[in-house]
């Protein structure tokens, strides 16, 4: 067990296993393509009846509730490309990518290809400097601490202006990532190290590991 120095308030404070047990990995590896067409078909199927019936009551005050209810429907579709990313959607990489692309990135104004540049990074380094997402996201400033918009808690009018801002002036997903990707030194090459990090937790399936601030980050497996 390694124990969590946390550093600001939101980091976790307790121990964190060494390795996830190898039965664990696989249940949670375990890939269900009838439920990934069923939740995506659920979440199209929101959307669709949402403006059907925004369409059909003439909108006006409907219209506000439809694109807030449509865009809780597309972070649910982000979600599922999530897994996708990590190969975890089909059992088939290219119709895993073929689908994500079209039914749950596309809408979304990204791809999985894109994305997987830096959110691999995320889970190899996770909480270090070369996190992908720190930079995909912008998460912390200069000195290393969280960003005035990724600090929480918020205030009500605090939380409202982030999300304006966000609606207003965020990029795109897809050129937010591939700026990140271009950037992080995780495209670098490292040199294997001579063993594996005592608190590493690595999946068998993605190839993809994570290693705990301060130790050397590892290689991804073949």
């Amino acid at each position: 067990m390694t124990q969590a120095t946390p550093d600001h308030p939101h980091d976790y404070d307790g121990e964190v296993p060494d390795r996830l047990p190898p039965a664990t990995v696989r249940e949670l590896s375990r890939l269900d393509p009838a439920h990934a067409a069923v939740a995506i078909v659920v979440e199209w199927s929101a959307i669709v009846a949402a403006i059907a019936l925004c369409e059909a009551l003439g909108g006006g005050w409907l219209y506000p509730l439809t694109v807030i209810f449509i865009g809780a429907r597309q972070h649910a579709l982000v979600v599922l490309g999530h897994d996708a990313v990590h190969y975890r959607l089909l059992p088939i990489r290219w119709l895993n990518d073929a689908v994500a692309n079209l039914l749950l990135w596309w809408p979304c104004a990204a791809t999985n290809e894109v994305f997987r540049q830096s959110h691999g990074a995320h889970h190899r380094y996770l909480g270090t400097e070369r996190d992908g997402n720190i930079a995909l996201w912008r998460l912390r400033g200069p000195d290393g601490r969280p960003t005035r918009e990724w600090t929480y808690p918020k205030t009500p009018a605090q939380l409202v202006a982030k999300i304006l801002w966000s609606a207003s002036s965020a990029p795109s997903a897809a050129s937010a990532s591939s700026t990140a990707s271009s950037a992080s030194p995780s495209s670098a090459p490292s040199p294997p190290p001579s063993r594996p990090p005592a608190a590493s937790i690595s999946s068998p399936t993605t190839g993809w590991s994570r290693s705990p601030p301060g130790s050397s980050p590892p290689t991804t497996s073949a």
